[in-house]
């Protein structure tokens, strides 16, 4: 650990953030994610593809056009549209069943639900602004705070 100018973790990510300690983990890389600017800096909470905590597969409910079609060659825009069209109508019950509309071959764990969510508040009361981020997890029974910030 001698020359690093941090001490380094060695344990689970609490926040995709810390991500940015890691070499080549830069702003290019986050913009290719999805991140985007917030205030005239680049917030890699924002990013559409990439999570650091553990995760039930790719939530076919809700993965966005892009990250659809990358599942898959055979998956074309048109069809992820037509997918999300489908599943605003009705979303799908499980993987079985997009399985049978969609006969994609796919090396990729899926599932139609989430288990992580991430939640921001913003209080301002006169020139006093607070921002109150959270990450939750769904559990059958309750819902368990997973990480709590206050800026």
């Amino acid at each position: 650990q001698t020359g690093l100018p941090y001490r380094v973790k060695n344990g689970p990510l609490e926040t995709i953030t810390e991500l940015r300690m890691m070499k080549g983990f830069d702003d290019q890389v986050l913009t290719s994610l999805g991140a985007t600017r917030e205030e005239g800096f680049l917030n890699p909470e924002t990013n559409k593809f990439f999570t650091v905590y553990p995760t039930l597969g790719i939530n076919i409910n809700t993965a966005p056009s892009s990250l659809l079609q990358a599942l898959s060659n055979k998956i074309t825009p048109t069809l992820a549209e037509d997918l999300i069209a489908l599943r605003k109508k009705q979303p799908f019950r499980d993987t079985a069943a997009f399985k049978s509309q969609y006969p994609v071959d796919l090396p990729i764990t899926l599932s139609v639900n989430s288990g992580f969510f991430r939640i921001r508040a913003i209080a301002n009361y006169h020139d006093i602004i607070r921002v109150i981020t959270t990450v939750v997890r769904r559990q059958p029974n309750n819902i368990e705070i997973f990480y709590w910030r206050v800026d």
